[in-house]
């Protein structure tokens, strides 16, 4: 029996945010994570430095879309801004390229906790240019879990 290894594309994702209907997302960056090194030395040990795991730290995710219609995202951070705190779960979904399991084509699945917005840009405007308006929501959050299929 041959296994089937299929590389996953950047081109085949979504991004599901709690109670809001969005635009199509065209780009997703910033999800990553760190752990800290914390260090010991200890006496008489001249030749190296005793290392331990210490906090993990995310960055800020960045979401890129086309502007649409519903003006939920700039909602969400005009309410933040205005002191209205609303953090939501946020799941960024990665999908095979195509459904040879049977299943709906879902691969991978990220989620953000507790996300917030903490930047948002409008897109820019160039009167001899048809390209799509795109603007941007940046997110704080309590860290991430790789959830299940």
């Amino acid at each position: 029996m041959v296994a089937y290894i299929e590389e996953l594309t950047t081109s085949r994702f979504c991004i599901d945010i709690a109670n809001l209907q969005v635009a199509i997302f065209q780009e997703c960056s910033g999800l990553n994570g760190e752990i800290q090194v914390e260090t010991y030395q200890q006496g008489g040990q001249n030749d190296y430095e005793h290392k331990f795991p210490g906090r993990t730290k995310h960055g800020n995710v960045t979401l890129k879309s086309g502007v649409a219609v519903s003006t939920d995202l700039w909602d969400w951070f005009y309410d933040i801004s205005k002191g209205k705190v609303e953090r939501r779960e946020v799941s960024i979904v990665m999908y095979l390229q195509d459904r040879r399991g049977g299943n709906d084509g879902e691969n991978m699945r990220w989620t953000l906790h507790e996300a917030f917005p903490v930047r948002w840009e409008g897109p820019s405007f160039n009167a001899s240019d048809n390209a799509v308006a795109v603007h941007s929501l940046e997110l704080a959050h309590h860290g991430l879990d790789k959830g299940p299929r």
